[in-house]
Protein backbone atom coordinates (compact mmCIF):
# COMPACT_ATOMS: atom_id res chain seq x y z
CA UNK A 1 0.00 0.00 0.00
CA UNK A 2 3.08 2.38 1.12
CA UNK A 3 4.62 2.62 -2.43
CA UNK A 4 1.09 2.68 -4.22
CA UNK A 5 0.62 5.82 -2.20
CA UNK A 6 4.99 6.65 -3.12
CA UNK A 7 3.52 6.36 -6.88
CA UNK A 8 0.45 8.14 -6.92
CA UNK A 9 0.29 11.90 -8.64
CA UNK A 10 -1.31 14.22 -6.55
CA UNK A 11 -2.97 15.10 -2.62
CA UNK A 12 -3.73 12.19 -0.73
CA UNK A 13 -5.39 12.96 2.60
CA UNK A 14 -4.24 9.87 5.68
CA UNK A 15 -5.40 10.17 9.02
CA UNK A 16 -3.47 7.82 10.93
CA UNK A 17 -1.45 7.38 14.40
CA UNK A 18 1.22 4.86 12.99
CA UNK A 19 3.67 7.66 13.17
CA UNK A 20 6.08 5.05 10.98
CA UNK A 21 3.74 5.53 8.75
CA UNK A 22 4.06 9.30 8.75
CA UNK A 23 7.39 9.28 8.72
CA UNK A 24 7.19 7.42 5.16
CA UNK A 25 4.71 9.06 3.36
CA UNK A 26 4.31 12.48 5.02
CA UNK A 27 5.24 15.83 3.52
CA UNK A 28 2.54 18.12 4.79
CA UNK A 29 1.19 18.12 8.34
CA UNK A 30 -2.31 19.32 8.74
CA UNK A 31 -3.04 19.49 12.49
CA UNK A 32 -6.45 20.31 14.24
CA UNK A 33 -5.60 21.57 18.00
CA UNK A 34 -7.66 23.30 20.52
CA UNK A 35 -9.84 24.30 17.43
CA UNK A 36 -7.09 25.82 15.33
CA UNK A 37 -6.51 24.02 12.13
CA UNK A 38 -1.94 24.32 11.29
CA UNK A 39 -0.08 23.02 8.10
CA UNK A 40 3.07 22.38 9.05
CA UNK A 41 5.10 21.26 5.50
CA UNK A 42 7.70 19.01 5.48
CA UNK A 43 8.24 15.34 7.23
CA UNK A 44 6.88 14.23 10.46
CA UNK A 45 10.28 14.48 12.00
CA UNK A 46 10.12 18.35 10.51
CA UNK A 47 6.74 18.73 12.19
CA UNK A 48 7.77 17.47 15.83
CA UNK A 49 10.57 19.87 15.68
CA UNK A 50 8.57 22.99 14.44
CA UNK A 51 6.15 21.68 16.90
CA UNK A 52 8.25 21.39 20.00
CA UNK A 53 9.74 24.79 19.41
CA UNK A 54 6.49 26.31 18.83
CA UNK A 55 5.46 24.96 22.26
CA UNK A 56 8.45 26.05 23.90
CA UNK A 57 7.79 29.91 22.39
CA UNK A 58 4.37 29.72 24.23
CA UNK A 59 5.12 28.54 27.10
CA UNK A 60 8.41 31.30 27.35
CA UNK A 61 5.43 34.22 26.46
CA UNK A 62 3.04 32.62 29.28
CA UNK A 63 5.93 32.75 31.71
CA UNK A 64 7.44 35.83 30.56
CA UNK A 65 4.04 37.36 31.31
CA UNK A 66 3.16 35.82 34.60
CA UNK A 67 7.10 37.15 35.74
CA UNK A 68 5.79 40.71 34.72
CA UNK A 69 2.78 40.64 37.15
Amino acid sequence: LEEQLLDLRGAVLFVTHDRALLGRLATRILELDRGALTSWPGSYASFLEKKDAALKKVKEAVVGRKTRK
